[in-house]
């Protein structure tokens, strides 16, 4: 839980004129004195141990969605669960890692998209002031409390003690700046604010103890139990008021969880076996040139383009890295999908499916390629099953989505999408497999031919098709029709013309 205050003209005008000038001389010595707080723990600790980025930045990144899926008070106060990922960059500086992670994530805790969007310049200080100062303040108690190789009741006690100091010095602060605004006896504030919402406080330890996890035990098993502690957290703390929020949250974190995982792998994962780097150059963009045409006359023709690129790449190029080389012609492929005209939710979720579509099948053909692609029919199998997990990870994201935005009724509607398409992306995962054999054969330069050939000729036989269509306009609704526009529905895209 993270309290804060609203602040400026918009709030009831206080009794004392001179209320305004104290609250401006405030935010000025907060904002000062925060300043100097994080100077000083910066100068004491000396120089700070690594950090990894992809770390940081998924910690940054589910501190900005505990921020933003808030539930405000009439007292101008608001709650969220940002406390929760920044005792975990406290648990993370408790095991001996960098002192500003939990500084960082306090910092971000205070942004507010309204705020900033409104220029509430004086809003914006108190609440960074406020989050990033108790962010401090637990930051140095839980280094002062620590101690080499602690036991589990060392952890959990200190890990109390840390959220505590974040409690306290958060609702105190919150209560000093409610006085000055209504006047009210700040023993008052206090006593309520501290007394309030105590129920989460548990799951604040909880969260101290991931952090010390991404330190001394698995970096991602530490970051991903932080990120179902916040989604926990709203479910279970505030499912009553919090089912609208916990939906959206879960919405966007469906979008942007995939692109981050990939992004991170790709960042991770050693390109060293990777050889012949120029070929995959040029698939990526034969990838992102195809997906970008075909994408725009159907979205499956989008998907079945990227598993044909994807799949032959990763089964064709020489060496031991098929998820790296996947990855990197996934990369391409989404800048085709960017290309067609969609929402900006609409276009995270395509690229969402499509980052999840690239690591599935990327992920099963490095475990397959070794023992089957050698051969034309293990080729063949490897490329059907990478293009099976390709269409399965795909619409799991898409389902995803749409459940948590419509419900489970959308389930059947979602199912007869997915089946329509199963056929056509299987082919595209056959013909990647082939293609990757004839790499395998012929070299790079007769893979990337080979897939070159493949999306001209699907493309010309799709025109000539359509072409077909137009000459013949037949009012009847083929099986196909009724998938475009179902699939319109699911995807947010223009659909085939309905005949009247």
């Amino acid at each position: 839980m993270n309290l804060k205050v609203v602040v400026g003209a918009e709030t009831a005008a206080p009794a004392n004129p001179r209320r305004p000038l104290l609250l401006t001389l405030f935010t000025i010595s907060i904002s000062l004195v925060t300043a100097a707080a994080a100077l000083a723990l910066s100068v004491v600790n000396g120089r700070e141990p690594y950090a990894n980025p992809w770390v940081v930045g998924s910690l940054l990144l589910l501190t900005v969605l505990g921020t933003h899926s808030e539930e405000v008070f009439g007292d101008e106060t608001a709650i969220n669960g940002s406390i929760l990922v920044i005792l975990a960059g406290a648990g993370i500086a408790y095991a001996g890692g960098p002192l500003w992670i939990p500084a960082a994530c306090g910092l971000v805790a205070g942004l507010h998209w309204h705020h900033i969007r409104d220029r509430a310049v004086r809003k914006l200080l108190v609440n960074t002031s406020f989050t990033t100062l108790s962010a401090l303040a637990a930051t140095a108690v839980a280094r002062v409390l620590a101690t080499e190789r602690p036991g589990v009741i060392t952890v959990a006690a200190c890990g109390l003690a840390t959220v505590m100091a974040y409690w306290l010095t958060d609702n105190l602060l919150v209560a000093l700046v409610l006085t000055i605004v209504d006047g009210r006896p700040l023993r008052e504030h206090a006593r309520e604010l501290v007394r309030s919402e105590t129920e989460v406080i548990p799951f604040a330890l909880l969260g101290f103890v991931c952090g010390c996890v991404v330190v001394t035990g698995g970096v991602w098993f530490g970051v991903l139990g932080t990120a179902a502690l916040l989604v926990l957290t709203e479910t279970v703390v505030f499912r009553a008021s919090r089912q609208v929020s916990v939906r959206r949250s879960a919405q966007w974190a469906i979008r942007i969880a995939p692109i981050a995982a990939a992004g991170a792998v790709l960042g991770t994962i050693g390109l060293g076996g990777i050889r012949h780097g120029g070929v995959l150059v040029l698939i990526a963009v034969a990838s992102f040139i195809g997906v970008g045409i075909l994408d725009r006359l159907r979205a499956s023709l989008g998907l079945f383009a990227l598993v044909v690129c994807a799949v032959g790449a990763a089964v064709g190029l020489p060496g031991n890295r098929p998820l790296g080389v996947a990855l990197i012609i996934g990369v391409g492929a989404c800048g085709g999908f960017m290309m067609r005209h969609r929402q900006t939710r609409t276009r995270l979720t395509v690229l969402s499916a499509a980052a999840s579509a690239v690591m599935a099948s990327g992920g099963l053909i490095a475990v397959l390629k070794p023992g089957f692609s050698s051969s034309l029919e293990g080729a063949f199998l490897v490329g059907l099953l990478g293009g099976l997990a390709a269409l399965l990870a795909w619409h799991t994201i898409l389902v995803l989505t749409l459940v948590l935005d419509r419900g489970r009724s959308i389930l059947p509607s979602a199912g007869t999408v997915m089946c329509g398409e199963a056929g056509l992306i299987l082919t595209g995962g056959l013909c990647g497999g082939g293609a990757g054999w004839i790499g395998t054969r012929l070299g790079p330069p007769g893979l990337f031919a080979s897939l070159v050939l493949l999306l001209v000729v699907v493309g010309l036989v799709l025109a000539l098709s359509v072409r077909q269509e137009v000459e013949r306009d037949e009012p009847d609704l083929a099986g196909d029709e009724l998938l475009d526009v179902l699939r319109s529905a699911l995807l947010d895209v223009p659909a085939s013309r309905l005949p009247e």
